[in-house]
């Protein structure tokens, strides 16, 4: 016997003394090596040389405005200093919220897929 990772939702297969056996993804099993020739090309199991994924980089988002602590400022910001990084895509409402402001756009009454589609269009016009 041979373990093996599962990949798929769910795997059924009949043990050596006949007996069915039933795993679920990313478990780790004991298999029969017949069991293991027929299904390892469909795919079934993980493949054990896959390396770990790489980690998404964090991608920055040029400003429009100053921040609002620097606006009464007389300090000139070129468009290097003016770039904050934008929080994860996954962060909660409250973080895309305080960051759209940092940024000059009213989140008052927008949702989160709206504000960070409001960020992404501020994004687009400065790149243009």
């Amino acid at each position: 016997m041979t373990q093996r990772t599962i990949a798929h939702a769910l795997f059924n297969w009949a043990d050596d003394a006949g007996v069915l056996q039933m795993a679920m993804h990313g478990q780790t099993v004991d298999l029969p090596d017949d069991v293991i020739e027929t299904y390892e090309p469909l795919g079934v199991f993980e493949d054990l040389a896959e390396p770990e994924p790489e980690p998404v980089e964090r991608k920055d988002v040029r400003q429009a405005h100053t921040p609002a602590a620097h606006q009464d400022s007389d300090e000139v910001t070129t468009a290097a200093a003016a770039v904050l990084p934008a929080p994860e895509w996954v962060a909660p409402k409250a973080v895309w919220a305080e960051y759209a402001t940092e940024l000059g756009i009213d989140t008052a009454e927008l949702t989160k897929e709206q504000i960070i589609a409001a960020v992404g269009e501020l994004a687009q016009k400065e790149q243009n």
